[in-house]
């Protein structure tokens, strides 16, 4: 009620105008009038802004509380900040709900992180830590992203978008999470897409990384540019090969041998005389 006050004052003791008082004020003769007639009903507005959640808002209670041991200990004593950081490291996290967009993607904290593209349009849970952000659903972590430092960004995970591809294979070509594939992965798609119908053939060999793993298709895929020859049935190929299991040295069987075998190539040779004499190559054309 102070404004409210002094207005009155400057009206109706220093006799100023509305004109002059809103140039000194700032406020409306509009404004002026209404507080000026009914002084009684007015309500001046008290700005008061809202309380932003920062990175460290969950653990405000721990940091003072160590800061207030800290203040009776000696400076020699008192905890380091990489201290106080690793104690409230092993605090836990601030766990909230989300929606998940339709391109797959959670907001935390004016930041954007990917979730597997089944979940789009559910509710998921959100774990905060202080250098990761996990994304829960059913029970389950479903996606792990290092937590950013700046806000704005955009996580992404360019394995949460597989099964997308599948439905979708023009997704590779411009897709923005696709851009942080390995090394492997993006020459192989870079000549794939050269030629009709690549788009489809780099879904294919994406779609093994979830069954196979992304370490052996990685090999796999560079063995395939060595040789030159880039298909999607040339790597599974290679990734079939690599996932063999091994012949065993010995089968157990219960069949006997009567006669063994033996490495006497002299046999073939006695054979073949056999064919390249008369008699023999009479009895041969007789048959």
């Amino acid at each position: 009620m102070e404004m409210l006050g002094k207005i009155r004052r400057m009206h109706l003791r220093d006799k100023l105008s509305l004109h002059e008082i809103a140039k000194r004020t700032g406020l409306s003769r509009n404004t002026l009038r209404r507080w000026l007639r009914a002084p009684q009903e007015v309500q001046v507005p008290v700005y008061s802004r809202p309380q932003a959640l920062g990175k460290l808002s969950a653990f405000t209670g721990e940091l003072e509380q160590a800061l207030q041991a800290d203040g009776h200990r000696s400076k020699r004593d008192r905890r380091t900040a990489k201290a106080l950081f690793a104690q409230i490291q092993a605090v836990g996290y601030v766990e909230r709900e989300a929606s998940v967009s339709s391109t797959c993607l959670v907001s935390v904290q004016r930041n954007r992180y990917s979730v597997p593209c089944e979940f789009a349009g559910q509710r998921v849970s959100t774990r905060l830590y202080p250098t990761r952000i996990c994304v829960v659903a059913g029970g389950a972590v479903v996606a792990s992203h290092e937590r950013a430092v700046n806000r704005g960004q955009t996580v992404y995970d360019w394995q949460h978008y597989i099964a997308l591809v599948q439905r979708k294979p023009g997704a590779l070509r411009n897709g923005a999470p696709f851009a942080d594939m390995p090394a492997p992965l993006k020459q192989l798609k870079l000549g794939l897409l050269r030629h009709c119908g690549g788009d489809r053939i780099m879904a294919q060999v994406l779609a093994a990384v979830p069954t196979a793993g992304l370490e052996a298709v990685l090999v796999a895929v560079e063995l395939v540019i060595e040789s030159g020859a880039l298909s999607a049935e040339h790597v599974l190929n290679v990734l079939a090969r690599l996932n063999a299991c091994a012949l065993p040295e010995t089968v157990q069987t219960t069949l006997q041998l009567v006669d063994a075998p033996r490495a006497n190539t002299g046999r073939y040779d006695s054979l073949r005389s056999l064919n390249e004499a008369p008699g023999g190559a009479a009895a041969v054309n007789h048959a």
